[in-house]
């Protein structure tokens, strides 16, 4: 949860036009939601026992993503989720549909997931490790080096899962 919730500050640091709230329990969403400033463009992430949600609440209405249950989404999405997705996925689901959506773009289709899905977490990995988002090669490079400095030092840190993404990261621009 960690990494999500650090994901979810750099989203709120990148002046991305909306304010994101913290992570509340589903239980609370809605009284949340009626406390909110609604002149402005919010977002309201969700975790639980059930998993990770998020609402965007706009001026005119609430729209519900539930990463969990597609089945309870009220979002204005012309292709809600067709699958659930275990906790994992659901919370690299839910940041990147957050970041689309507040960007003005509808939330990612399933289709797209199923095949992106490991190259949308090496991105968010390689974001957090760089500490922003859209990380120019440069920053990418400093970061790799770093990450293999700390794993020379013999510092607990997974380094195939790193050195993958930031590999990854090297090899591909991401758009």
């Amino acid at each position: 949860m960690a990494d999500i919730l650090a994901y979810l500050e750099l989203l709120r640091k990148s002046n991305i036009g909306v304010h994101i709230t913290t992570v509340i329990p589903r239980h609370e969403l809605d009284s949340v939601a009626e406390g909110l400033d609604r002149v402005k463009t919010w977002i309201v992430p969700v975790h639980d026992e059930l998993g990770w949600a998020f609402a965007a609440v706009y001026p005119d209405g609430i729209h519900k993503y539930n990463m969990s249950d597609p089945r309870l989404e009220t979002g204005r999405s012309a292709c809600p989720r067709s699958q659930s997705w275990d906790a994992e996925d659901a919370g690299v689901i839910m940041l990147l549909d957050i970041r689309l959506i507040a960007n003005g773009f509808a939330h990612v289709a399933d289709e797209v997931l199923n095949d992106k899905l490991p190259h949308f977490r090496n991105r968010l990995l390689v974001e957090l490790i760089c500490g922003q988002l859209d990380p120019d090669e440069p920053t990418v490079a400093a970061a790799a080096k770093h990450v293999t400095s700390l794993l020379g030092s013999e510092q607990q840190v997974d380094s195939e899962y790193f050195l993958a993404a930031l590999g990854d990261r090297l090899e591909q621009s991401y758009e």
